[in-house]
């Protein structure tokens, strides 16, 4: 309806969760806060595909987890943090993740 909600807020909180659980044991909080942030706007994009396209997902998964989880995943490639996660951010780690995908 256009107009900001309690439901939206809560699928939002949700979608930046999803997003972020794939990179969780390997970003600093600055980067997982990024990562959180930009998931929502990825996510919000995919919902208002499905709206466009038509598609049934009364729930959003596809949107939400789905493409959340995704971007998620894809961001850990240019987001590690190697005192953190033991591997550095690099080109070959995003490959690779593109890749197994």
């Amino acid at each position: 309806h256009g107009k900001p909600s309690t439901i939206g807020a809560c699928i939002g909180a949700i979608a930046g969760l999803a997003t972020i659980t794939p990179a969780a044991g390997y970003l600093r909080p600055w980067a997982a806060s990024v990562l959180g942030l930009t998931g929502s706007m990825v996510c919000y994009g995919c919902v208002m595909l499905r709206d466009v396209m038509r598609w049934d997902d009364a729930l959003d998964v596809w949107s939400i987890h789905g493409m959340g989880g995704f971007y998620g995943s894809i961001a850990l490639g240019f987001l590690a943090d190697e005192e953190v996660a033991g591997f550095p951010r690099s080109g070959e780690l995003l490959g690779k993740q593109v890749v197994v995908l």
